[in-house]
């Protein structure tokens, strides 16, 4: 059975999901906020955030959320953390009662401490809440949209979404792995940006490899811990949406590693925060990481390190070399 899905976000994961759904034979309707994008879709069938991909034809651009929303049995959210609240109460207003959304982003919100499943959730209609779906884990969307073997984690309270989902999004190389763990699942992909900073600044440092599986062993430490404390599953953070995450993020070429290259570096950490220009989710993700530990009374010495840099004016060298030689293992 196919089915209608709007992807709701044009940027390089939501139009490579939208690609690998209507690959798999389902009719897709995307929508941007800005409008030239999918203009510039409709005329060449590509997107410029995926070079060398032509786009199906099942894949079509809608100008109107309420167009693309009305009608579809899945709606993917797929936009970053900071305006997923504002976005999920667009898509509230036009929902179908019986429609799944799945909610890509992956952030935590500082004064509520709710994930942004938690948040879409939130905003949405009661009879949409249950059926809330995390869709995470280490998956680049210039590599699976090209076919490079794929694996994430889905995670849905309602066993009936999940498995629709999944007949939607699978393919012989992107696998869904299923979980009734939304939170747990949904902090890890928070967390795994916050500590994939953490890792860039090891890198910035020029400490190498060894440094940097320490720091790698301590982040995943840390991240079992907080989501375990904070509601989750530690098997949540074990698995593709926490550890197989970190080893995309933090050891590959993402925005949040970047960043925490040039924090190591940086003399002035409002500047460079202001300067990123795109959306580096860790930045947030550490504050709010950091605020819900405290609430939780952990003491997670990797995260409250790099916090003390970005938001307390801390110095890199100082900090890291004062965490490397006072970290315990047990």
């Amino acid at each position: 059975m196919k089915y209608k899905i709007a992807v709701i976000g044009a940027g390089n994961m939501g139009t490579a999901l939208a690609q690998l759904i209507a690959t798999n034979g389902n009719t897709v309707a995307l929508w941007n906020y800005d409008a030239k994008t999918l203009e510039k879709i409709k005329k060449t069938c590509r997107s410029p955030f995926l070079p060398g991909i032509k786009l199906s034809a099942r894949v079509k651009p809608v100008e109107d959320i309420a167009e693309a929303v009305g009608s579809a049995d899945v709606v993917v959210l797929a936009v970053s953390s900071p305006y997923v609240r504002q976005t999920a109460a667009q898509v509230a207003s036009h929902i179908k009662k019986t429609a799944i959304v799945v909610c890509i982003a992956k952030g935590i919100e500082t004064n509520t401490g709710l994930t942004m499943a938690g948040v879409v959730a939130d905003e949405l209609p009661a009879a949409n809440r249950r059926r809330v779906t995390e869709l995470s884990g280490p998956s680049l969307a210039d590599e699976f949209v090209r076919g490079v073997p794929t694996a994430v984690m889905l995670a849905s309270k309602d066993r009936a979404a999940a498995k629709k989902l999944r007949t939607i999004f699978e393919s012989k190389t992107f696998k869904v792995a299923t979980s009734t763990d939304v939170r747990g699942v949904a902090l890890c992909g928070a967390l795994k940006n916050a500590y994939s900073i953490a890792l860039g600044l090891c890198d910035g440092m020029g400490y190498g490899m060894n440094a940097k599986a320490f720091m790698a062993t301590t982040a995943m430490q840390e991240m079992e811990d907080l989501v375990h404390a904070a509601g989750g599953k530690r098997a949540s953070a074990d698995g593709l949406a926490g550890h197989g995450d970190l080893m995309v993020t933090g050891f590959g070429n993402s925005r949040n590693r970047e960043f925490g290259m040039k924090l190591a570096k940086c003399m002035n950490c409002s500047a460079l925060i202001k300067g990123t220009g795109k959306t580096t989710e860790g930045i947030e993700a550490t504050a709010a990481a950091y605020k819900l530990a405290r609430n939780l009374k952990l003491k997670l010495p990797l995260l409250e390190m790099l916090y003390a840099i970005i938001f307390k004016g801390k110095k890199p060298t100082k900090a890291i070399e004062n965490y490397f030689r006072n970290a315990k293992f047990e």
